[in-house]
């Protein structure tokens, strides 16, 4: 890292589903998140759906929220960027489409691009000239990749998709779990102490991360937090929840020999009211509503079918429905919860107690 100081931090988490952008300066009492984008720009939203989209007879490729619903899209293909994740699903599945990491790497470059034009135009009015101004692009590093050349090989594709021209440079920091810690005890309630320990879980769309850390401090220095075990990634996420939904849907279609589309439940996983409704579930606000409806592509309003759970061209759902969607992932995190909190030495485990911090996205 360069001992010259850069005029301005942006912070990037490119996520499985989503993605955050937030950048701050010396002068910024806090960081700044781009809550404005492309396709969304009457409306706010912490981050950009981690999708990029080819159309032909166009050279330049959709991203984000444009193509959010569109047919043939890339998206969750973050994972497939670590090769030795890819490679054994390939080997093991030689007739399925999984891409190659040829094409992964190509998906991964282009939605960069795009993000870093867009997160150019966003600054460079504020900033003046922009290639000539010191900015520094800070990644965070998923702990799921198994290789630190991983690393590397990202790098590339950041400087090739516009990352380091002029005086920008490109950076990896914190891990995911640990960038979570941090803001985790920054927003919590709670004061901590020296000694204390934090588990965090980062709970997002296809993996869940835990970082189990002491805060440290001694007189007249600001505390800061230590690692005290490195722990692996974990493939539990909310896309596992879509994928469930997903072959819920296509059970009860083959139950009631619905003749549809043979994209239909695929098409209802992404729709706006299945994602709203699996975002909101558990919450109050949706105690008493006794279904959650989600309509079947260009089937008629007036379709019912008992065995599908049609009821009026829309497919109904229990809250016991949802709860299945949920409880293998919730399970799992709760068991590996459990897990960490007992590989904790039993004199910190007693003299200090540990402080459970949950950051949920995804």
């Amino acid at each position: 890292m360069s001992s010259i100081q850069p005029v301005i931090v942006v912070g990037i988490d490119f996520g499985m589903t989503f993605t955050g952008v937030a950048y701050s300066n010396s002068n910024m009492p806090q960081p700044k998140v781009i809550q404005t984008w492309p396709g969304k720009k009457h409306e706010t939203s912490r981050k950009v759906p981690s999708i990029i989209n080819y159309l032909p007879l166009r050279d330049e490729p959709e991203w984000g929220f444009p193509c959010q619903y569109s047919e043939g899209k890339k998206e969750w293909f973050k994972r497939w960027l670590d090769p030795e994740f890819l490679d054994p699903l390939r080997a093991a599945e030689p007739d399925s489409d999984l891409p190659s990491t040829t094409e992964v790497r190509k998906w991964y470059k282009d939605f960069m691009r795009c993000l870093y034009l867009y997160i150019k135009d966003v600054l460079q009015p504020q900033m003046g000239g922009w290639e000539s101004k010191r900015v520094e692009f800070l990644f965070s590093c998923p702990t799921t990749f198994g290789s630190q050349a991983i690393s590397t090989s990202l790098r590339e594709l950041l400087v090739e998709a516009g990352f380091s021209q002029g005086c920008h440079t490109i950076e990896f920091g914190l891990t995911e779990p640990q960038a979570s810690a941090v803001n985790a005890a920054k927003d919590s309630l709670q004061t901590f102490e020296n000694g204390d320990v934090l588990l965090v879980c980062d709970a997002g769309g296809a993996t869940t991360d835990f970082a189990l850390l002491e805060q440290v401090s001694s007189e007249n220095e600001r505390p800061w937090l230590q690692e005290l075990a490195k722990i692996p990634g974990v493939d539990v996420g909310s896309t596992n929840i879509d994928l469930a939904f997903e072959l819920l849907v296509e059970e009860r279609l083959q139950a009631g020999r619905v003749d549809v589309a043979e994209n239909t439940a695929w098409t209802m996983m992404h729709s706006a009211e299945f994602q709203e409704w699996k975002c909101s579930f558990g919450d109050r606000s949706n105690a008493d509503v006794p279904k959650f409806l989600v309509p079947v592509p260009r089937l008629h309003e007036s379709v019912s079918n008992s065995k599908a759970g049609i009821q009026r061209g829309k497919m109904a759902f229990s809250h016991d429905d949802f709860r299945s969607l949920f409880d293998p992932q919730v399970n799992q995190i709760i068991a590996l919860v459990r897990k960490h909190l007992n590989n904790i030495p039993q004199d910190k485990y007693v003299v200090r107690p540990v402080h459970p911090l949950t950051c949920v996205a995804g």
